[in-house]
């Protein structure tokens, strides 16, 4: 029986070639995107449009529920009315008022900035905050911005 040797040359992608196929697959996902986000954007003003049409109908009150049955959908409109505090105009008032009766409640909120600086400046302390657990962190979503340039 005979043998044979048999080699065959792969030529190892090029650089060039990888980077090029890197592109194009980044330009054609952009592309999609930028197709999809026109198509996204145009369906969320008819979405509201249509709730606009359909709060009208339903006589959606100005804060509070109303639901109507047409045998085919339910169709539940939720008003409401946003507030906002104006803190130096509570804070001329709230004297006035009985603190059990304050319709105002204080949040407590990560400072970032502060945060940010206590990891760089003193790293012990930070160490100590994030072993507590009363801080802690996870990945988000990545913001994505696509722009043509063409």
């Amino acid at each position: 029986m005979e043998t044979f040797e048999y080699s065959k040359t792969v030529k190892e992608p090029d650089k060039d070639d990888n980077e090029e196929r890197r592109r194009d697959a980044i330009n054609r996902l952009c592309q999609t995107w930028s197709d999809l986000k026109r198509v996204e954007t145009d369906a969320n003003k008819e979405r509201k449009n249509i709730e606009r049409e359909l709060a009208e109908l339903v006589n959606a009150p100005i804060e509070g529920t109303t639901t109507v049955t047409t045998g085919v959908y339910q169709c539940k409109a939720v008003g409401n009315l946003k507030r906002k505090l104006d803190v130096d105009c509570w804070l001329d008032v709230a004297q006035e008022v009985p603190e059990a009766l304050w319709p105002v409640k204080t949040k407590l909120v990560i400072d970032l900035k502060k945060l940010k600086a206590i990891e760089t400046g003193n790293p012990e302390l930070f160490l100590k905050i994030a072993r507590s657990g009363a801080i802690t962190s996870e990945p988000g979503n990545p913001s994505i911005k696509v722009e043509a340039l063409t």
